[in-house]
């Protein structure tokens, strides 16, 4: 169950592939759209959950439940995944991220608290607890030391096929265009973004940011009344538009902060997406980049420091060897990708579930 975003749909049971064991899959994909996301909501989210589970679980059924850390829906199924227990159904959670310090930040330390108890309780009934990121591993383990052993690994995927046959990666080209990706709120860094645009007033570049504004506050209204003369603002990317909107940029820049290591940490889609695409990635010194652009494969910058990305910039306008540096962090970059591919993502899980299945 994953109150992610789409439309709700009718629970379904999957058989195992042809070879693998006979244990069945029980799927209930209920998703939430992002903007229906009020407490009204998610109580009705769970209430659905816990109807499909009294209709459709059965003993020896493994129930995997998708959502960040800190989300409620999630959160609110915990009690009832005790009870799940007594029908002899393994619990799987899934984390997608860990986004409790984005609650702090935004509903404040009692809802925070709250939160985190509930999600104590989730992960108290879950026989296994994957996180999509070693840095959401450290914070989960950390928070609940007591989930350690039954805690593994492993990152997102991307369907690396959308992606194939994207034009070369050509610095060279003016204007170089910079590409922003994701929420344009200030904790995913949009602000940042506008922060370099204004800096690079005088430098033969262009400027994009796809993604919805979850947050209109005062500073983004005034952002999109009068963006800076190079930036420009568009709607947020469809899934099949992503591959060329990425792969139109010479350098994408991802910018979520850290939130004092409690913000949205994990192997985002977008960070992948950006690594499939083969593109300059220039992104905060942070845990969640760290773990994939860590080893050269991009340029890491300290967190905050917009001057720094402006160098970046600045540097691969002016410099033919730098630009070749970078372009050669793109390839190495790319070569990578294919450790995060769906199939790769599919391996991983079978693995991970396949002790609780016997």
């Amino acid at each position: 169950m994953d109150p992610g975003g789409g439309d709700d749909a009718l629970p379904r049971r999957i058989e195992r592939p042809p070879g693998a064991s006979p244990q069945r899959f029980h799927a209930a994909p209920l998703r939430l759209h992002g903007s229906e996301r009020a407490p009204q909501r998610f109580a009705s989210f769970t209430r659905a959950a816990l109807r499909v589970l009294r209709r459709e679980a059965r003993a020896g059924d493994l129930l995997v439940a998708v959502g960040a850390h800190g989300e409620l829906p999630a959160t609110l199924l915990g009690p009832a995944l005790q009870r799940l227990r007594r029908r002899r159904i393994k619990v799987v959670t899934w984390l997608r991220e860990a986004s409790l310090g984005q609650v702090r930040a935004r509903r404040g330390r009692l809802v925070y608290s709250a939160l985190n108890a509930l999600n104590g309780l989730q992960l108290l009934g879950s026989q296994l607890v994957i996180a999509n990121g070693s840095d959401t591993a450290a914070h989960v383990s950390q928070r609940f030391p007591w989930v350690a052993g039954r805690l593994v690994t492993i990152p997102n995927g991307v369907d690396m096929a959308r992606f194939a046959g994207l034009p070369p990666l050509d610095l060279s080209a003016r204007p170089l265009r910079l590409g922003f990706c994701g929420r344009l709120i200030e904790v995913k860094g949009f602000f940042d973004f506008v922060a370099l645009a204004r800096s690079l007033s005088d430098v033969p570049v262009e400027l994009f940011a796809w993604g919805p504004s979850s947050e209109r506050t005062p500073a983004f209204e005034e952002v999109r009344r009068a963006p800076p003369p190079r930036l420009t603002l568009r709607p947020p990317l469809q899934p099949d538009q992503v591959p060329a909107a990425l792969g139109s940029c010479g350098l994408v820049f991802l910018l979520s902060r850290s939130l004092q290591g409690e913000g949205a940490g994990g192997v985002s889609h977008s960070t992948l997406e950006a690594l499939a695409a083969g593109r300059v990635v220039v992104a905060w010194d942070s845990p969640h980049h760290r773990q994939v652009y860590g080893d050269g494969a991009g340029v890491l910058v300290r967190e905050g420091d917009v001057g720094a990305l402006e160098r970046v910039v600045r540097r691969c306008v002016a410099e033919p060897a730098y630009a070749r540096e970078l372009a050669e962090r793109a390839r190495r970059g790319a070569a990578l990708a294919s450790d995060y591919s769906c199939e790769r993502h599919v391996e991983r899980f079978l693995e991970a579930i396949e002790p609780l299945l016997s």
